[in-house]
């Protein structure tokens, strides 16, 4: 048995996944040097001082057994929010160079997400073509097909035939054909985090100061992760109706829906920056003006690879 804490020390983890290398350990665990009798863990090790000096390397569970589980849970989440501080604080000085361009992407995605609020509402009001159209990309990997038949030979020698789906044109951009547009949101939630750090070095700096002396650093680079995930999201939506409402996508849906068989009552026409859709029972048909979609997307920041 090794030397036993005192029940009424006061004890400070001093660092906490702690790995022995196996070849330090003859590739058995490592021991508890409380316990001493067996060895006991491999990556969770955690060393504690207690309050008169004494240093104790030990498994999490031995950790829990001789200090108390009261008293080493709080300890260990104490350490836990300290090292989560620290980490961010380092997280976001490395960053810190890099808001300003990031600031300029995020205001020309935020703009360019708004862009696609009309063009999503008006697709929608045609509500029979957008189910067909989901359908397609969530289960046909984006054909719209068409029913037809084929002559075919029985065993016993006649001829009948059966029905098949004659594939006509694929379409994509997934984004488009959902219920909710998320993309304005994401985009202006991810620039007022951005802009909370000022337009200055120094206002960056003074903000990254008070959330140290708010304990809220690790709090602000999750903010700040969250920003450049929700552009990375909005990239790929604004990418998504740029595909979804360009020429080529609409010359398939015209092919499809001028096919003598095309499931759907629909009038789909495409010229310049135009986009229409008519579909039976609709009280108008849908115009879209496409234009201010087709601008091209603004190259990535390189802090966001």
């Amino acid at each position: 048995m090794g030397i036993k804490p005192h029940p009424e020390r006061n004890v400070t983890i001093i660092k906490d996944e702690i790995e022995v290398s196996a070849k330090k350990r003859d590739g058995h665990n490592a021991p508890c040097n409380i316990c001493l009798t067996r060895n006991k863990w491999r990556q969770e090790g955690i060393l504690v001082a207690d309050s008169e000096g004494w240093l104790f390397l030990v498994g999490s569970d031995c950790a829990k057994k001789h200090f108390g589980d009261a008293v080493f849970n709080k300890e260990h989440r104490r350490y836990r929010a300290d090292e989560e501080e620290k980490t961010g604080g380092e997280f976001l000085l490395k960053r810190i160079d890099h808001i300003p361009d990031l600031v300029a992407y995020a205001q020309i995605l935020q703009r360019m997400a708004s862009e696609t609020s009309n063009p999503h509402s008006s697709l929608h009001k045609a509500r029979k073509a957008v189910s067909v159209f989901r359908k397609a990309v969530d289960k046909d990997d984006g054909w719209l097909s068409v029913e037809g038949e084929r002559s075919v030979i029985l065993p016993d020698g006649r001829e009948t035939t059966e029905g098949t789906f004659e594939k006509v044109a694929r379409i994509r951009g997934r984004s488009v054909l959902k219920g909710k547009n998320v993309a304005p949101d994401k985009a202006s939630e991810a620039v007022e985090i951005l802009e909370r750090f000022g337009s200055t070095e120094d206002e960056r700096l003074d903000v990254i100061a008070k959330a140290e002396e708010q304990r809220k650093l690790a709090e602000l680079a999750t903010a700040y992760r969250h920003a450049v995930k929700a552009l990375h999201e909005v990239r790929e939506i604004v990418q998504d109706f740029r595909v979804f409402f360009g020429p080529e996508n609409f010359k398939g849906l015209e092919a499809w829906a001028e096919h003598r068989k095309c499931p759907l009552d629909i009038i789909v026409t495409s010229s310049g920056n135009e986009r229409t859709l008519e579909v039976d029972g609709m009280r108008r048909r849908c115009v879209i003006n496409v234009k201010p979609l087709m601008e091209e997307l603004p190259d990535k920041p390189a802090c966001m690879d």
